[in-house]
């Protein structure tokens, strides 16, 4: 008989060679069963019969993306030899991330031990793929054939309510490549209806009843899995990570569902002062799961303060200890020195408790009152896409008195006739400070710094403030884990402080997709560059770009992000023209650094945006997101859209100058029909702005894929536009450029991917006719007065709701819904030499503000302008 069974799921029989060449390389005898799910065969079904033929003495079960480390096979027979009675052996699961590398699973133990779901529910090991069983002590239980890979978990669970013990052995890995469920960029079945209903009630609700009722000895861990389960559905969907998967209408089914689990758990779990290790969520969806429990069980409950703690009071009895009372905090977003004053925006956090409408903010100077202006700046906090709770935010605005020493402002919020102190925290990059031993030089005289519930302003020599960033040096390096790099880092630090103190020069920083030039940075790039005298202009790009090696011949004021001598720059630069929102990192700042350097930028921010502001993004676009300064737009429509109190900006942040880019926008018809979708969160994987996503494996069972497969596949739309002696070309959204592979090709139609050196500007001249759903671009087009046809699918759904700009009555062309009314369209237009239809030619006309291709000079003079005036010019 063979030591091991190693029962596969295979998905992808390249992964599965690779995983067979690597159990070759283990000492071990073992029988290796492979099913495939090309046949049909579910991942229960395929454990199952595994299970069945089983005849090693030891069995796991893994896809075909799991690899192990040398050894692991020789070490896990030792722990089972070690200990006859032990039935469960776990190796340290790492998922392979495409955009970060290795990621160690979440759900783990600090260490190497033997571990009871008992004696420690908290130290669990929550992923199959790293088990190993003797054979014996699973038999009997299997797994769940209707809950996709849900059953892995479901197994785990029927595992350890019967054998409670395991032994876990960090020294040895297995690696995986499909993300698990606490992976809300990669995990495959959170883009699946099933997994936020019958999963739910046919696995975690008759779960939670037997919780309810389970014996003390694996209660409480049982609760803590089941609260886990469920509390990452939620998770997976908070704020910007929504899938998009569920409707309004779907989300609260979800949410009574949830409350049925949540009706029998504990309040100690639900409030996680019992979780599993690694486990995490924010305390918005804790409460909000709390709330929920209440409401299914009819609990009439309130707010209550007991021995120092926020806890709901229900019933008989008041709930688990929530919150300390006295560590509730106020989040410095901006902070800036203007006209003689000292002016902070920021939010709090007991709003999340009470909600903003129960609570008083109160704000002091010295012990006098300040006046606090509440603001806007996109208060939302959502689940699923939808508003679950409104923030409060508030300005003040404290004049220096130049004749104290020290002026100490404190915040406090007031609930139920008691005032309470919040802790100072600088929450974002413009906020200057961070926690506490940060300090910001506001003038040449003072400095501000956090203390306790308290904003200190004191006035400093420049001898006492060079010994108070001696002091702040040493206690940064000595607090460092890497003294070699923190030096290097204060190295840095102090470059960055004399730059500033010794620049002369009026410096403005520019930047477009950082991997991709050719955007509205580019261009404002070139106008300064070639006309303005008094200004010298940066363009930050990466080295890996493309379009470095063209820029760095043409010109000589090339950045490259992360490079010392573009963090220098920026420490000088008097203004940045910025396309993208998180502008430091795009500018190549870590962010586990921006706490040693926020306090060295003082440069305004214009946002000179990427496309138009014309759908609701406030959430990215608003004011203190980035201490953004001035607005610069293209059309009334969007000023009326960010004059919205949501996006948080004056009159005064405001400017209609027209986008940069649209001065290249020169007609150069070629006769080419341009379809050009914009992307979907829910499709891509996660990460950054201005990297590059990476290949998403389950992009083509998406809606998204199958949509746009069958429209540039599509025969009569193709023997139309051959007919009409016009070209085809596919246009991949940058964030979906990795896909490119995945589509249908045919000798009739280009697939483009927009990046690398494909040129946005040649590509929209030359074209004569556009598709497309939401994108951006299309303005670029209308800008041209060139034909539009709209594609809105209803099994689509936008990415950002509306904002003023209405397709219906302002698009600049018809909206098709479904796949034959397109076509019927597109081959009318082609067939009558795509021209523009007088209606919609007009609606052009009325939106655009400018159409003189003289973008640049105004962005730069409203700039210039807004710049001079702030410095007193």
């Amino acid at each position: 008989m063979a030591d091991f069974t190693i029962i596969i799921y295979q998905h992808n029989p390249e992964a599965t060679a690779d995983t067979m060449e690597a159990l070759k390389q283990q000492d071990a005898d073992m029988q290796v069963l492979t099913y495939d799910a090309a046949d049909g065969i579910s991942l229960g079904e395929a454990f199952n019969r595994g299970m069945d033929s089983a005849a090693g003495e030891y069995v796991c079960f893994i896809d075909d993306d799991a690899l192990y480390d040398a050894g692991c096979f020789e070490t896990v027979a030792q722990a089972f030899e070690e200990d006859h009675e032990l039935g469960a052996v776990s190796l340290k699961p790492v998922f392979i991330s495409p955009q970060k590398g290795e990621i160690p699973y979440l759900i783990t133990p600090e260490k190497s031990g033997v571990y009871s779901v008992t004696e420690s529910p908290e130290q669990f090991q929550f992923n199959l793929k790293a088990y190993f069983f003797r054979l014996s002590t699973v038999k009997g239980i299997k797994f769940d054939e209707g809950l996709g890979t849900e059953c892995c978990n479901k197994f785990l669970i029927d595992y350890f309510i019967k054998n409670k013990i395991y032994r876990y052995v960090e020294e040895k890995t297995v690696r995986y490549h499909k993300a698990a469920e606490c992976d809300a960029s990669n995990f495959a079945d959170q883009f699946d209806k099933k997994w936020y209903f019958d999963n739910v009630e046919q696995f975690l609700l008759k779960y939670a009843r037997e919780a309810a009722n389970a014996p003390e000895t694996y209660r409480t861990w049982l609760q803590m899995a089941i609260y886990y389960l469920l509390s990452v559905r939620v998770t997976n969907n908070y704020q910007s990570k929504s899938k998009g998967v569920l409707d309004k209408e779907e989300t609260f089914r979800f949410f009574d569902l949830a409350g049925k689990v949540l009706a029998h758990l504990d309040d100690t779990v639900i409030m996680m002062k019992q979780k599993l290790k690694g486990h995490g969520i924010d305390r918005v969806i804790r409460l909000l799961l709390m709330r929920q429990k209440f409401q299914t069980l009819g609990l009439p409950y309130h707010l209550t303060e007991k021995d120092g703690f926020f806890c709901f009071d229900y019933g008989d009895h008041c709930s688990a200890q929530m919150i300390n009372a006295n560590r509730e905090k106020v989040r410095i977003f901006t902070m800036h020195y203007e006209k003689g004053c000292l002016e902070v925006d920021f939010r709090i956090t007991p709003d999340k408790i009470f909600g903003k409408d129960n609570i008083t903010i109160k704000v002091t100077c010295d012990g006098k009152p300040v006046e606090v202006r509440e603001i806007m700046d996109y208060p939302l906090i959502t689940c699923f896409g939808f508003t679950m709770l409104r923030r409060y935010g508030g300005r003040i605005s404290v004049p220096l008195d130049q004749n104290q020493q020290k002026q100490k402002i404190q915040f406090a919020f007031s609930w139920d006739g008691k005032d309470y102190p919040m802790a100072v925290r600088g929450e974002r990059n413009a906020s200057k400070i961070g926690l506490k031993g940060t300090y910001w030089r506001m003038n040449r005289d003072h400095i501000v710094y956090p203390e306790g519930n308290a904003i200190i302003v004191r006035k400093l020599s420049f001898l006492q403030w060079l010994k108070k960033e001696k002091k702040y040096s040493e206690k940064y390096l000595d607090e460092s884990p890497d003294r070699i790099e923190a030096k290097k880092k204060l190295r840095q630090r102090w470059a960055m402080i004399f730059a500033q103190m010794t620049c002369r020069k009026r410096i403005w920083v520019t930047f477009d997709k950082i991997y991709k030039a050719g955007d509205n940075g580019e261009y404002m790039y070139h106008y300064i560059h070639d006309n303005v005298k008094d200004v010298k202009i940066y363009y930050v790009i990466s080295e890996n770009s493309l379009d470095y090696e063209r820029l760095k011949k043409e010109h000589a004021n090339i950045l490259i992000q992360g490079s010392f001598k573009c963090h220098l720059t920026m420490a000088k630069a008097e203004v940045i023209l910025a396309t993208h929102p998180s502008i430091w990192e795009y500018c190549g700042f870590a962010k586990e650094d921006m706490a040693l350097y926020r306090d060295l930028f003082n440069a305004k921010l214009v946002c000179i945006q990427h496309g138009l502001t014309t759908m609701n993004i406030a959430q990215y676009q608003n004011r203190i997101f980035d201490d953004t300064g001035l607005y610069c737009c293209a059309a009334e429509c969007e000023v009326e859209n960010i004059k919205r109190p949501i996006y948080g900006y004056d009159d005064c942040n405001i400017r209609l100058t027209g986008l940069a880019r649209f001065d290249g926008l020169h007609n150069a018809d070629k006769k080419q029909v341009l379809i050009t979708p914009t992307w979907r969160r829910n499709i891509v994987n996660a990460g950054i702005a201005f990297d590059k996503k990476e290949y998403n494996e389950n992009f083509k069972s998406t809606e998204y894929f199958h949509i746009f497969n069958s429209l540039i596949n599509d025969e009569r739309l193709i023997e139309c536009a051959e007919r009409n002696g016009y070209r085809l070309i596919y246009l991949l959204h940058p964030a979906i450029s990795s896909q490119i592979d995945d589509f249908d090709k045919n000798e009739h139609v280009e697939i483009l991917k927009a990046a690398g050196d494909m040129n946005y500007e040649k590509i929209l001249t030359e074209s004569s006719l556009m598709v497309t759903d939401y994108s951006g671009i299309q303005f670029d087009f209308a800008y041209m007065r060139k034909p539009i046809v709209y594609y809105h699918p209803a099994s689509l759904p936008p990415q950002y709701e509306e904002g003023v700009y209405k397709y219906e009555t302002m698009g600049f062309g018809p909206i098709e819904h479904d796949h034959e009314g397109l076509v019927n369209t597109l081959c009318d237009y082609l067939d009558n030499h795509c021209a523009i239809k007088e209606e919609y030619a007009e609606r052009a006309n009325q939106f655009f503000a400018f159409s003189d291709f003289n973008n640049c000079r105004r962005i730069f003079e409203e700039t210039d302008k807004w710049v001079r005036e702030a410095h007193g010019c």
